[in-house]
């Protein structure tokens, strides 16, 4: 072996094996030896803690905030969700905007366990370029996870690499053989023994040979014997480094002198165990209780579902008739709890965008071997023990008795009576207390679909959207300088313009009175003719649209007999009314935040897409005679919480005379707001029997997802194509209205805005009864110019589009 430990280590020199040593000194044994016996770790039953929660991560950080000394209140629920924040990494999303809504979210979706869902075939376009069938997986389904348990403060024999003491790449600390050895040959307090060499010690081994008889040597000398100075070499060896020590230790040059040597030639003096009892946990003896709560008990909130305030006073005030059921589980503990949290601070610090703080590589490392043991209270399993044969199941569990058991027939107690056990955010209850909630979830496999389908489709059952399949009906682009709709069709192509017959500028912020249809310049109908796109479904939206207005016509009317000068009494259009709370809701959201795009449209407001899907909700049992017909599960669309959810509306079954809002009833009948119109509704949930299928028609913007809630599944997402939306939203063109107007035909000059986007002006105008024109607008430069022909007098439309490549 090479004595320099700073010699290059490849060539003729390079190391031949390893060695790894361990010592066993002054173990009791036939009542003789353990010098150190009376100084053996024990277990306090009255140390142990326990958390709970559905999935190991936010159980782990739950318990872990409860050993951090002086945390209460605020202080510690913020400890304990930016805890979890970084074991389900989304740590960084919480410091953006919504980041709340990120970790309960993130929160609710670890507490489900997935399962395949099959697969399906769509169109894709290869690396190649060619257009061929593609297999998918089908969306999974999911069930409810187990309730994760971790204890804490065991105490727990560590094995090998378990100590936690690694170099910086985490492995184990080596070290070349005759490196440590110099400093049990010098100083006047040193004399080790001579150790024969006789042959029968190999020659690498002859140096660790040597170490051990030193050390032996060393601790044997009846001044170390004393039990002051064996307390001092415990509580050195067990990593203590308070001052009151160190100045103990430095009064003893004996002792220091032993330090010295342990700070030399070991790694940590930690890595020294004192002699105790082996107590390594195998098994959990728990006993829990489980209460059935109703549905009805609970409240669907924005992402999951909560318990009625008034219920939760009744349960705590133990007025609640509950019929608590004990259970008995012998479950296996395992002790790798803490490496998951370990990995994701460790790789939060490695990244260098995120700027970590000091000592987030040391916390790695220490959570990486934390003395936690967990397991798992097999709670699916306990509700179907009981009898349960209702599909969904909501209801309380509390620990009752807790028996850790080792591999030796030794065994500690958690007592909840004497000490609570903490809850989990996936569990816990609004005053924190030791009931952990199980949240309504269904006992069978189940998903829920929000299946986008051919927006052409009129049929009961509409195929399935894909590559080559759009499921837009149309595209609708909002005009408030007009109080106008301007429609296009699902390619992008302008079909024509919704708008008020009648604006009343009296009125100020809403408009009423009937409405009109306009078609698309250069498009020639018959004068009054109904929208005509192609499409049933974007013609059956518009076409009740004008129906209710006729209503409104008649209303307008009769309130104008009643308040003739006080036009602010009159009641309001329903096409205004559906333009503010489009407005209202995206003065809400950021959907431009998720995936802008440089469109000329996005200068004229933002234009949304009038998209087709269907809702369903299935269920794949475990138990084939379980009775799931006629169960029903309510579907939240839309998310008001999320700045990034693109739904504004949605119409239900393909009746088109309500408007489902995703405001809600707070907000619509605000003094500021006032959108009372019978159109619209506020209900954005949508109650879906099992097997059902439930057709809608979304008015959402195209450039963001619409998410799915039903608090018993994971929220999930869902979002167009840019196959269905790319290409469509640059064709669009916005025309505005503008005339008479004098211009030349020659050359028609206007001031239009210079825009940065490669976009144009264009002029389109009737020329005669048969044939329409588009020209060119070249800028106006405040210079004088001479037209070049006869001046006419023109109504027209101002176009603004993408400008050619």
């Amino acid at each position: 072996m090479i004595r320099n430990p700073d010699a290059d280590p490849i060539g003729e020199h390079w190391p031949r094996q390893s060695l790894f040593v361990g010592q066993n000194y002054s173990v009791e044994w036939n009542g003789g030896g353990g010098s150190f016996a009376a100084h053996q770790q024990t277990v306090n039953e009255a140390d142990v803690d326990v958390a709970m929660g559905r999935n190991p991560i936010e159980s782990f950080a739950t318990v872990l905030t409860g050993e951090i000394p002086g945390l209460s209140g605020e202080v510690r629920r913020q400890t304990e969700q930016l805890l979890t924040a970084f074991g389900l990494g989304v740590y960084a999303e919480t410091s953006q905007p919504n980041g709340d809504v990120a970790l309960e979210t993130a929160v609710h979706r670890e507490s489900f366990e997935s399962l395949q869902g099959g697969t399906f075939t769509d169109k894709r376009k290869g690396s190649d370029g060619v257009v061929s069938d593609q297999s998918f997986a089908a969306p999974n389904f999911y069930q409810s996870r187990d309730i994760s348990l971790m204890i804490t403060n065991t105490h727990r024999s560590t094995r090998h690499g378990e100590d936690g003491i690694h170099n910086a790449d985490g492995l184990l600390h080596c070290r070349i053989t005759e490196t440590a050895y110099d400093v049990y040959n010098s100083g006047p307090l040193i004399h080790p023994p001579t150790i024969p060499n006789h042959g029968g010690v190999p020659p690498e081994c002859f140096s660790i040979v040597h170490e051990v008889a030193s050390l032996f040597w060393l601790l044997e000398l009846p001044a170390i014997l004393q039990s002051e100075n064996i307390d001092l070499i415990v509580r050195f060896t067990r990593g203590e480094s308070s001052e009151h020590l160190l100045e103990q230790i430095s009064n003893d040059p004996l002792i220091k002198a032993i330090q010295d040597i342990l700070n030399s030639c070991l790694r940590s003096p930690v890595a020294i165990n004192v002699w105790s009892q082996a107590w390594v946990p195998l098994f959990a003896d728990c006993t829990y209780e489980l209460a059935n709560l109703s549905l009805d008990d609970f409240e669907f909130m924005d992402l999951d579902y909560e318990i009625k305030e008034d219920v939760w006073n009744t349960v705590r005030a133990g007025a609640y008739d509950l019929s608590w059921t004990p259970v008995r589980q012998v479950l296996p503990l395992f002790a790798k709890a803490g490496s998951v949290l370990s990995r994701q601070v460790n790789a939060y610090q490695l990244n260098e965008k995120n700027e970590a703080p000091l000592g987030m590589e040391e916390l790695a490392i220490q959570l990486e071997a934390y003395d936690v043991l967990s397991t798992v209270l097999d709670v699916n399993d306990a509700v179907a023990s009981i009898g349960h044969v209702d599909l969904m199941h909501c209801g309380l569990v509390r620990l009752k008795r807790l028996l850790i058991v080792d591999a030796f027939g030794n065994h500690i107690e958690f007592d909840p009576e004497q000490k609570l056990p903490q809850v989990a955010m996936s569990l816990e209850s609004s005053d924190d207390s030791e009931f952990a909630i199980l949240r309504p979830r269904s006992v069978e496999p189940m998903r829920v679909l929000l299946t986008l389908v051919d927006g052409a489709d009129e049929t009961a059952q509409p195929g399935r959207a894909g590559y080559d399949i759009s499921p837009v009906s149309a595209f609708l682009l909002p005009d408030h300088i007009e109080w106008a709709m301007e429609v296009f069709s699902s390619d992008g192509v302008a079909a024509g313009q919704l708008r008020v017959a009648q604006r009343d500028i009296r009125l100020g912020g809403f408009q009423t009175g009937r409405l009109l249809w306009d078609p698309a310049p250069g498009i020639e109908t018959e004068l009054g003719g109904s929208p005509d796109l192609g499409n049933a479904h974007a013609n059956g939206m518009l076409s009740e649209l004008i129906n209710i207005s006729l209503q409104d016509e008649v209303r307008l009317q009769e309130a104008k007999r009643a308040h003739p000068e006080a036009p602010l009494n009159w009641p309001e259009g329903v096409l205004s009314s559906l333009m503010r709370a489009i407005d209202t809701t995206l003065w809400s959201t950021d959907p431009l935040g998720k995936s802008p795009e440089d469109l000329p449209t996005l200068y004229s407001g933002r234009p949304l897409a009038v998209v087709r899907a269907e809702l369903s909700v299935e269920v794949n049992p475990d138990d084939p005679e379980r009775d799931i017909e006629g169960s029903i599960v309510e579907v939240k669309l839309g998310d008001m919480e999320r700045l990034v959810d693109g739904l504004l509306g949605y119409y239900l079954d393909n009746d088109y005379t309500k408007f489902y809002s995703v405001l809600t009833d707070h907000v619509l009948n605000d003094p500021e707001t006032n959108l009372n119109h019978a159109y619209l509704r506020t209900d954005s949930t949508v109650d879906v029997r099992i097997g059902q299928r439930r057709q809608l028609t979304l008015v959402m913007d195209p450039q963001s997802d619409v998410h799915v809630t039903t608090g018993i599944l994971p929220q999930k997402e869902i979002g167009l194509m840019r196959e269905h939306k790319q290409q469509q939203l640059a064709q669009i063109a916005p025309t505005y209205r503008a005339g008479p107007m004098l211009v030349d035909p020659t050359t028609v000059r206007m001031p239009v805005p210079d825009l940065i986007l490669p976009t144009e002006w264009t002029w389109l105008t009737k020329k005669d009864s048969s044939e329409w024109g588009e020209d060119p607008i070249v800028p106006e430069d405040g210079k004088p110019h001479l037209p070049s022909g006869r001046i006419a007098a023109w109504n027209g439309w101002l176009k603004l589009q993408k400008k050619d490549d």
